[in-house]
Protein backbone atom coordinates (compact mmCIF):
# COMPACT_ATOMS: atom_id res chain seq x y z
CA UNK A 1 0.00 0.00 0.00
CA UNK A 2 2.94 2.58 0.88
CA UNK A 3 4.51 1.98 -2.52
CA UNK A 4 1.11 2.09 -4.10
CA UNK A 5 0.44 6.01 -2.97
CA UNK A 6 4.74 6.40 -3.47
CA UNK A 7 4.04 5.46 -7.00
CA UNK A 8 1.24 7.62 -7.22
CA UNK A 9 2.80 10.97 -5.32
CA UNK A 10 5.46 10.01 -7.41
CA UNK A 11 2.94 10.38 -10.71
CA UNK A 12 1.34 13.50 -9.70
CA UNK A 13 4.69 15.83 -9.10
CA UNK A 14 5.68 14.72 -12.39
CA UNK A 15 5.17 17.65 -14.70
CA UNK A 16 5.88 14.91 -17.55
CA UNK A 17 4.00 12.49 -16.69
CA UNK A 18 0.79 15.03 -15.86
CA UNK A 19 1.10 16.81 -19.34
CA UNK A 20 1.10 13.39 -20.70
CA UNK A 21 -2.47 12.90 -18.86
CA UNK A 22 -3.52 15.58 -19.86
CA UNK A 23 -2.96 15.46 -23.41
CA UNK A 24 -4.37 12.34 -23.50
CA UNK A 25 -7.69 13.13 -21.44
CA UNK A 26 -7.99 15.83 -24.41
CA UNK A 27 -7.66 13.14 -26.51
CA UNK A 28 -10.22 11.39 -25.23
CA UNK A 29 -12.49 15.06 -25.11
CA UNK A 30 -11.70 15.36 -29.07
CA UNK A 31 -12.98 11.74 -29.71
CA UNK A 32 -15.75 12.78 -27.64
CA UNK A 33 -16.68 15.29 -29.54
CA UNK A 34 -16.15 17.36 -27.01
CA UNK A 35 -14.13 20.33 -29.26
CA UNK A 36 -14.26 23.24 -27.28
CA UNK A 37 -13.25 21.21 -23.77
CA UNK A 38 -10.65 19.52 -25.78
CA UNK A 39 -9.50 22.47 -26.84
CA UNK A 40 -8.93 24.23 -23.68
CA UNK A 41 -6.78 21.47 -22.25
CA UNK A 42 -4.89 20.81 -25.35
CA UNK A 43 -3.98 24.80 -24.94
CA UNK A 44 -3.24 24.34 -20.97
CA UNK A 45 -1.39 21.06 -21.96
CA UNK A 46 0.69 23.22 -24.62
CA UNK A 47 1.12 26.30 -21.80
CA UNK A 48 2.49 23.68 -19.36
CA UNK A 49 4.72 22.37 -21.41
CA UNK A 50 6.42 25.52 -22.56
CA UNK A 51 6.73 26.36 -19.46
CA UNK A 52 7.97 23.43 -17.61
CA UNK A 53 10.56 22.93 -20.49
CA UNK A 54 12.20 26.32 -19.83
CA UNK A 55 15.63 26.00 -17.69
CA UNK A 56 15.08 29.13 -16.04
CA UNK A 57 11.44 28.41 -14.66
CA UNK A 58 13.45 25.18 -12.96
CA UNK A 59 16.10 27.25 -11.81
CA UNK A 60 13.37 29.13 -10.03
CA UNK A 61 11.70 26.40 -8.60
CA UNK A 62 14.92 25.01 -7.23
CA UNK A 63 16.68 27.95 -6.04
CA UNK A 64 14.88 27.87 -2.71
CA UNK A 65 16.41 24.27 -1.85
CA UNK A 66 20.04 24.94 -3.89
CA UNK A 67 20.55 28.34 -3.17
CA UNK A 68 18.36 29.18 -0.37
CA UNK A 69 19.68 27.32 2.38
CA UNK A 70 22.40 28.81 4.86
CA UNK A 71 23.16 26.56 7.59
CA UNK A 72 24.08 28.67 10.71
CA UNK A 73 23.03 26.80 13.63
CA UNK A 74 26.40 25.28 13.55
CA UNK A 75 29.96 26.25 13.28
CA UNK A 76 33.35 24.72 14.27
CA UNK A 77 36.65 25.25 12.21
CA UNK A 78 37.30 21.22 12.54
CA UNK A 79 35.11 18.29 12.33
CA UNK A 80 35.31 15.19 14.03
CA UNK A 81 33.86 13.10 11.01
CA UNK A 82 32.93 13.75 7.50
CA UNK A 83 29.12 11.63 6.35
CA UNK A 84 27.11 11.31 3.31
CA UNK A 85 23.77 9.38 2.97
CA UNK A 86 23.43 7.13 0.07
CA UNK A 87 22.28 7.76 -3.07
CA UNK A 88 21.92 5.37 -5.84
CA UNK A 89 23.79 1.92 -7.64
CA UNK A 90 22.42 -0.11 -10.05
CA UNK A 91 22.59 -4.03 -9.63
CA UNK A 92 21.10 -4.36 -13.15
CA UNK A 93 22.84 -6.10 -16.06
CA UNK A 94 26.55 -6.49 -17.20
CA UNK A 95 28.23 -3.22 -17.35
CA UNK A 96 31.53 -1.73 -16.05
CA UNK A 97 31.47 -1.14 -12.13
CA UNK A 98 31.76 2.68 -12.45
CA UNK A 99 28.79 2.68 -14.94
CA UNK A 100 26.40 1.64 -12.13
CA UNK A 101 26.63 5.01 -10.03
CA UNK A 102 24.36 7.43 -9.71
CA UNK A 103 25.64 10.98 -10.66
CA UNK A 104 24.91 12.57 -6.77
CA UNK A 105 26.59 8.99 -5.64
CA UNK A 106 29.71 9.83 -7.21
CA UNK A 107 29.95 13.34 -6.46
CA UNK A 108 28.55 13.11 -2.66
CA UNK A 109 31.74 9.87 -2.32
CA UNK A 110 34.16 12.19 -3.95
CA UNK A 111 33.51 14.96 -2.17
CA UNK A 112 33.18 13.49 0.85
CA UNK A 113 37.09 11.95 0.40
CA UNK A 114 38.34 15.21 -0.42
CA UNK A 115 37.34 16.85 2.88
CA UNK A 116 38.26 13.61 4.71
CA UNK A 117 41.90 13.88 3.15
CA UNK A 118 41.69 17.82 3.87
CA UNK A 119 41.00 17.36 7.60
CA UNK A 120 41.90 14.12 8.20
CA UNK A 121 38.68 12.60 9.81
CA UNK A 122 37.25 9.34 9.31
CA UNK A 123 34.11 9.34 7.05
CA UNK A 124 31.12 7.18 7.31
CA UNK A 125 29.11 5.68 4.55
CA UNK A 126 25.55 4.82 5.44
CA UNK A 127 22.75 3.02 3.12
CA UNK A 128 21.93 -0.82 3.56
CA UNK A 129 19.82 -3.74 1.56
CA UNK A 130 17.60 -0.51 -0.49
CA UNK A 131 18.86 -1.79 -4.01
CA UNK A 132 17.22 -3.75 -6.76
CA UNK A 133 19.60 -6.89 -5.29
CA UNK A 134 18.75 -6.80 -1.74
CA UNK A 135 21.72 -9.03 -1.24
CA UNK A 136 24.14 -5.60 -1.94
CA UNK A 137 24.50 -3.23 0.88
CA UNK A 138 24.70 0.57 -0.79
CA UNK A 139 27.36 1.26 2.45
CA UNK A 140 29.91 -1.55 1.69
CA UNK A 141 29.97 -0.58 -2.57
CA UNK A 142 30.89 2.75 -2.09
CA UNK A 143 33.81 1.69 0.30
CA UNK A 144 34.65 -0.88 -2.31
CA UNK A 145 34.66 2.41 -4.57
CA UNK A 146 36.50 4.65 -2.34
CA UNK A 147 39.41 2.21 -1.47
CA UNK A 148 39.68 1.42 -5.50
CA UNK A 149 40.65 5.68 -5.97
CA UNK A 150 43.22 5.11 -3.26
CA UNK A 151 41.04 5.99 0.59
CA UNK A 152 42.44 3.78 3.29
CA UNK A 153 39.78 1.40 4.40
CA UNK A 154 40.95 2.33 8.25
CA UNK A 155 40.12 6.07 7.67
CA UNK A 156 36.10 4.68 6.43
CA UNK A 157 33.39 3.65 8.74
CA UNK A 158 30.43 1.51 7.11
CA UNK A 159 26.97 1.42 8.70
CA UNK A 160 25.82 -1.00 6.38
CA UNK A 161 21.54 0.52 7.55
CA UNK A 162 19.05 2.50 6.56
CA UNK A 163 17.07 2.67 3.54
CA UNK A 164 15.93 5.81 3.38
CA UNK A 165 17.65 9.00 4.50
CA UNK A 166 15.61 9.53 8.02
CA UNK A 167 16.79 5.30 8.56
CA UNK A 168 20.19 6.46 7.61
CA UNK A 169 20.32 9.34 10.27
CA UNK A 170 18.73 6.95 12.34
CA UNK A 171 21.74 4.45 12.21
CA UNK A 172 24.10 7.15 12.38
CA UNK A 173 22.54 8.39 16.11
CA UNK A 174 22.90 5.27 17.44
CA UNK A 175 26.97 5.82 18.15
CA UNK A 176 27.09 9.49 16.96
CA UNK A 177 25.28 11.76 18.96
CA UNK A 178 26.85 15.16 19.82
CA UNK A 179 29.48 14.40 17.46
CA UNK A 180 30.58 17.44 15.17
CA UNK A 181 30.20 16.50 11.80
CA UNK A 182 30.69 17.52 7.99
CA UNK A 183 27.86 16.31 6.13
CA UNK A 184 27.65 15.99 2.28
CA UNK A 185 24.93 16.14 0.56
CA UNK A 186 22.98 16.39 -2.83
CA UNK A 187 21.83 20.65 -3.01
CA UNK A 188 18.45 20.06 -3.03
CA UNK A 189 18.74 17.35 -0.14
CA UNK A 190 20.55 19.77 2.36
CA UNK A 191 17.95 21.67 4.14
CA UNK A 192 16.15 17.99 5.07
CA UNK A 193 19.35 16.41 5.76
CA UNK A 194 20.04 19.31 8.25
CA UNK A 195 16.75 19.53 9.96
CA UNK A 196 16.98 15.60 10.66
CA UNK A 197 20.83 15.71 11.34
CA UNK A 198 19.32 18.26 14.35
CA UNK A 199 16.74 16.29 15.14
CA UNK A 200 19.26 13.37 15.83
CA UNK A 201 21.29 15.23 18.05
CA UNK A 202 24.00 15.46 15.63
CA UNK A 203 26.23 18.70 15.20
CA UNK A 204 26.40 19.65 11.35
CA UNK A 205 27.01 21.68 8.92
CA UNK A 206 26.02 20.50 5.77
CA UNK A 207 27.85 21.39 2.17
CA UNK A 208 25.55 20.67 -1.13
CA UNK A 209 27.32 18.59 -4.47
CA UNK A 210 25.66 17.94 -7.18
CA UNK A 211 23.55 20.80 -8.18
CA UNK A 212 20.69 21.40 -10.50
CA UNK A 213 21.06 24.41 -11.39
CA UNK A 214 23.28 27.35 -11.62
CA UNK A 215 21.83 30.06 -9.06
CA UNK A 216 20.46 32.37 -12.12
CA UNK A 217 17.60 34.40 -11.22
CA UNK A 218 17.97 36.62 -14.36
CA UNK A 219 14.88 35.52 -16.95
CA UNK A 220 16.36 34.36 -19.88
CA UNK A 221 14.74 31.61 -22.85
CA UNK A 222 16.45 28.42 -23.82
CA UNK A 223 14.77 26.16 -25.97
CA UNK A 224 12.48 23.30 -24.47
CA UNK A 225 14.60 20.87 -23.01
CA UNK A 226 13.09 17.43 -21.20
CA UNK A 227 15.67 17.88 -18.18
CA UNK A 228 14.33 20.66 -17.27
CA UNK A 229 11.04 18.94 -16.63
CA UNK A 230 13.06 16.40 -14.64
CA UNK A 231 14.73 18.81 -12.44
CA UNK A 232 11.35 20.63 -11.61
CA UNK A 233 10.01 16.80 -11.10
CA UNK A 234 12.95 16.64 -8.67
CA UNK A 235 12.51 19.68 -6.87
CA UNK A 236 8.83 18.84 -6.22
CA UNK A 237 9.61 15.62 -4.88
CA UNK A 238 12.17 16.92 -2.38
CA UNK A 239 9.58 19.74 -0.94
CA UNK A 240 6.33 16.97 -0.52
CA UNK A 241 9.60 15.24 1.25
CA UNK A 242 10.39 18.27 3.64
CA UNK A 243 6.66 18.63 4.28
CA UNK A 244 5.54 14.59 4.72
CA UNK A 245 9.05 15.09 7.49
CA UNK A 246 7.80 18.30 8.89
CA UNK A 247 3.96 16.65 9.55
CA UNK A 248 5.22 13.45 10.46
CA UNK A 249 8.40 13.55 11.36
CA UNK A 250 10.16 10.72 9.33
Amino acid sequence: MISFFREITLFIISPLCLIAAFFAASLWLLYSSKVNSAKLLLSITFISLMIFSQSWVSSIILYPLEFGFDEESETFEVPEYIYTPACYYSTHGSVPEISRWHECSLQRLLQAKMLSEQYRVPLILTGGNFLFDETIGYAVKAQELLVSLGMSADNIITLNEGTSTFTEIRALEKSYANAKVLAVTSATHQRRVSMMLKDADIRAIVKGVDFQSSGELKPFVTTPSASSLDKTRKAFYEYIALLKYLIFGN
